[in-house]
C-alpha cells in the first residue's frame, strides 16, 4: 500500500473526482453543462470519470453460489421476495440461511 505524501495526494484527488463526479450525476445537468458551470474541461471530466469506474470495476468482486435444487414434498410456498433493480429473486420456505446470504450478496454486486 502507498505511504506519504504521493500516496495522500493521490487518494485525495481520486476521492475529490469522486464526489465531483456524483455531484455532476445528481446535478439534473448535462455533462457539458456541469462542467461549464464549474470550470471543468470535459475531456478531465470523462477522463477521471472513466478512472473511477474502472477502479470500481477492478474491487468488485462476483461470486457465485451453489444452490441446491430440492424438490419440495408440497406446493411451494414463496417466504419473501427480494428486488434489485430488474432482478427479482423469490425465496421459499426452508431456504438454506447460507443461501439466502449468498444470494444477498450477490444481488449487492449487481
Amino acid at each position: 500500500m502507498d505511504t506519504g505524501i504521493y500516496a495522500w495526494k493521490k487518494r485525495d484527488t481520486r476521492a475529490k473526482w469522486s464526489q465531483r463526479v456524483a455531484e455532476c450525476r445528481q446535478s439534473g445537468l448535462s455533462v457539458r453543462q456541469w462542467c461549464n458551470v464549474q470550470g471543468i474541461n470535459p475531456k478531465t471530466y470523462y477522463h477521471w470519470q472513466r478512472k473511477l469506474f474502472l477502479m470500481a470495476q477492478q474491487q468488485a468482486q462476483i461470486e457465485f453460489a451453489s444452490v441446491p435444487v430440492l424438490q419440495p414434498d408440497t406446493e411451494p410456498s414463496v417466504v419473501a421476495t427480494l428486488r434489485n433493480g430488474d432482478l427479482v429473486v423469490d425465496l421459499y420456505r426452508g431456504a438454506d440461511c447460507e443461501v439466502i446470504q449468498a444470494i444477498c450478496l450477490a444481488l449487492q454486486s449487481c
